[in-house]
């Protein structure tokens, strides 16, 4: 008997017979048995006809044929009729949603090329992102998602898109400047900033220093304004309120004029001398710079006096109620004088003559406009060349010029003959500039007159600043500062593409005190530009389209679009 088959106790008539249960091994045994061989289980075999035998078969939707050995399994089958076969019920349509594609980022205006390639997939949340950036940069109206066109144009490019109310677009740009708010506030932390503003009046100090805690600003380096006596009492307020442990040299050098606006200051008053004749010449091209005008309009002289000849209407043009739109005057101011004909002879001589001086002023502010390079360190270089000019113009024996030199002289004195009324940060910044650093000549100034011996040339005039500089230096006087080290080094090459920060920058190690310095004061904005031109988008915000935004709205959209078109947010 083998020790496999039950045993069964014969002699027990009392006791039931005792069924001993199947394995799980003998259940596998007899279901081997009862399946049939050869048998192909996979769900692909409903839609593919297997035959005995045969390599090959053949798809019952589209007829194409694939191996039908399963040695490798049958996922090549059951891909066949998920993604390939389109009549196959069980094909799975593509999520176009989901779907990248390769292209051609688009370039910026003005950009060579056709983009760097990029993968690109569907998405709403991008697509509305990229929506209200377009109304932001674009100055696009919010109704722009209820025109027609607009609409045929987007579902033309992707039908998938599920375009948004005007409400809820205008969110989504208040969104942006949320999240772009908060991380301007975060780089501001713990950094020293140059404010400018475009306003003036004693009041508009409370609103800065109202905007200055708001934005988490602690540490303000200097604030530029115009030239208007009521900004003097918003200086003053400020000076008290932010005097404490984070103050920069106790506020003294705070205020900065707008060195821009004094230039144009200056050259207006020169204007003032020749109003009939620039106003003639202005009145035939309606120009608004007196430089390019002027410029450009003697080359038609000829042009203007055969006008003249054969248009009667031409002279009777200037017979009216003339409007001042010299540069620096902010405001048009009316003049009642009518000045009458066109201009003559004397008045193209004259335009001629004011050409080569004009030039000259009107790279003064031209230079200092610059909000995306440093411009503090080429200050004192333009003044320098605007007193060397007039002090000619004083010499001239031509009573015009002259006269034009002596109303100049009387506005640049106002502003900038007592170097006590100027920033003496102004002074250091051209000392820390390589190109130029101490020169052992000064800038003189005689009672009742300019110095003659002032040349244009700045490497030939400079400002004795050793004295005031030595407030800078906090080493010990009895080995070299960084200041002796940095003045005796050999002074770097002049040229216009030199890079001041980068130099700053790379000599950080070598002069680490000095290198910080350099980075604040280099910073700073001499001119009001950057606010003027920031806030004249104003217009452009709000027309007759959008009149009916509200503050926040129009905060928003100005200030994000700056940042979006100037590209130091995102």
């Amino acid at each position: 008997m083998s020790g496999d088959e039950p045993v069964i106790d014969l002699d027990t008539d009392n006791q039931e017979p005792v069924t001993v249960e199947e394995s799980p091994a003998d259940k596998v045994d007899k279901e081997k048995e009862n399946t049939p061989t050869n048998r192909k289980t996979s769900i692909v075999w409903d839609h593919f006809p297997n035959v005995e035998g045969v390599k090959k078969t053949k798809c019952k939707y589209c007829g194409t044929l694939m191996s039908s050995n399963t040695r490798n399994g049958t996922s090549a089958l059951l891909s066949h009729l998920t993604n390939v076969c389109k009549n196959s019920p069980l094909y799975k349509k593509p999520d176009l949603k989901k779907q990248s594609t390769l292209s051609f980022k688009p370039t910026n205006k003005g950009a060579s090329g056709s983009g760097s390639l990029a993968t690109h997939s569907f998405s709403q949340e991008k697509c509305r992102l990229a929506l209200a950036k377009m109304c932001i940069k674009d100055n696009r109206t919010f109704s722009v998602v209820d025109d027609e066109g607009f609409r045929e144009f987007v579902w033309e490019l992707n039908p998938n898109f599920k375009f948004v109310s005007r409400w809820t677009l205008a969110r989504d740009c208040l969104s942006i400047y949320e999240e772009e708010a908060i991380e301007v506030k975060d780089k501001l932390k713990g950094q020293t900033v140059c404010l400018t503003t475009d306003t003036w009046g004693e009041t508009i100090g409370s609103l800065v220093y109202e905007y200055i805690r708001e934005w988490g600003i602690n540490n303000v380096f200097t604030i530029t304004v115009d030239n208007t006596s009521s900004n003097d009492g918003a200086i003053r307020f400020l000076r008290r309120m932010l005097k404490g442990p984070n103050d920069i040299l106790g506020c003294k050098y705070l205020h900065l004029r707008c060195c821009a606006h004094i230039s144009n200051l200056v050259v207006r008053d020169g204007l003032e001398e020749e109003f009939d004749s620039i106003t003639r010449i202005r009145g035939a091209v309606t120009w608004n710079s007196t430089y390019l005008m002027l410029e450009t309009a003697v080359k038609y002289e000829q042009a203007f006096d055969r006008l003249y000849t054969i248009d009667s209407n031409y002279g009777a043009h200037f017979r009216s109620e003339v409007t001042d739109y010299c540069e620096g005057n902010t405001r048009k101011r009316k003049r009642k004088v009518k000045v009458i004909g066109a201009p003559s002879e004397s008045d193209w001589e004259t335009a001629r003559n004011m050409i080569e001086y004009l030039k000259i002023f009107s790279d003064v502010p031209t230079n200092i406009y610059g909000t995306k390079y440093v411009t503090s360190n080429t200050f004192f270089s333009k003044f320098v060349k605007m007193q060397a000019t007039i002090t000619r113009m004083c010499l001239s024996t031509d009573e015009k010029k002259k006269n034009m030199a002596t109303s100049m002289k009387t506005k640049f004195d106002k502003y900038w003959e007592d170097i006590d009324h100027m920033n003496f940060l102004l002074y250091v910044a051209v000392v820390l500039d390589p190109r130029f650093k101490l020169r052992e000549k000064k800038v003189q100034s005689k009672q009742g007159g300019v110095s003659s011996d002032i040349s244009s040339s700045f490497g030939d005039t400079t400002i004795d600043l050793e004295i005031e500089f030595d407030k800078f230096d906090s080493a010990d006087q009895g080995t070299k500062s960084e200041v002796d080290i940095y003045l005796a080094n050999v002074k770097e090459k002049r040229h216009d593409s030199f890079d001041i920060l980068g130099w700053w920058k790379a000599n950080a190690v070598k002069f680490p005190i000095l290198s910080k310095l350099a980075r604040h004061v280099l910073a700073m904005p001499i001119s009001t530009v950057a606010s003027e031109s920031t806030f004249s988008t104003g217009g452009r915000v709000i027309d007759k389209y959008r009149s009916s935004l509200n503050t926040e709205t129009v905060e928003a959209l100005i200030c994000i679009g700056y940042g979006l078109h100037q590209q130091i947010l995102s």
